[in-house]
């Protein structure tokens, strides 16, 4: 069986590597036009392959619009790490129900982590007011707290990974909350770290863990 890929990164085996087809000319860069012309080389190989792994980026999703709209071979397609978010605005929500039903129409298969998980600090800060308990906050994001007031002893500052399983190991529980409602997928990988590192994890969330 002759899989053709564009997922490529050092954890996955070396079993995944010597089985699939990658083609360095399929990654693409980061501009839109960079994506489509990726997209229009996937398009040109699937013929010659028998399954198509791709991963949930912009070049996947496009690759798997043109596979709906273009006529010629299909083979099956399976698309993971699907990471997508739920806009806001009534318009562009619209617009990412035409993407997916187009899509749909190509792809057999979409993998996610989870049903619906992102961050939900602001419940977090609630929940430790007055515990007097030194809580450690890994995020980039410069308005992670929304409006409610951060206690003394919280601090909140970007990490990188090594830094950020020192912080894990070291700590007495790991807390990951999350909010309801989006379509967005993560934390998976942190609580199953924390889990291997023998820690009590708290998981509140919407519908996610329980996958």
């Amino acid at each position: 069986m002759r899989i053709l890929t564009d997922v490529k990164e050092p954890r996955i085996s070396v079993e995944w590597n010597r089985r699939t087809d990658f083609r360095p000319e399929i990654l693409g860069g980061k501009g839109f036009l960079s994506n489509i012309i990726a997209a229009l080389r996937l398009l040109r190989l699937r013929k010659n392959c028998d399954v198509i792994v791709l991963g949930g980026s912009r070049k996947g999703n496009l690759f798997a619009i043109l596979s709906a709209l273009w006529p010629g071979k299909r083979p099956p397609i399976l698309m993971i790490d699907c990471l997508w978010y739920k806009p806001q605005n009534w318009f562009q929500l619209w617009l990412k129900r035409l993407q997916f039903h187009l899509m749909a129409r190509a792809v057999n298969q979409f993998v996610v982590w989870a049903s619906h998980e992102v961050r939900d600090y602001e419940t977090l800060l609630k929940a430790v007011e007055g515990l007097g308990v030194k809580v450690v906050i890994a995020t980039r994001l410069s308005n992670w707290n929304g409006n409610v007031k951060i206690p003394e002893q919280v601090k909140a500052f970007p990490t990188s990974h090594s830094d950020f399983r020192k912080w894990m190991a070291g700590s007495r529980m790991v807390v990951i909350p999350m909010e309801k409602g989006h379509l967005h997928s993560g934390g998976q990988q942190t609580y199953l770290n924390a889990m291997a590192m023998g820690k009590p994890v708290v998981v509140a969330d919407d519908c996610g863990a329980k996958d």
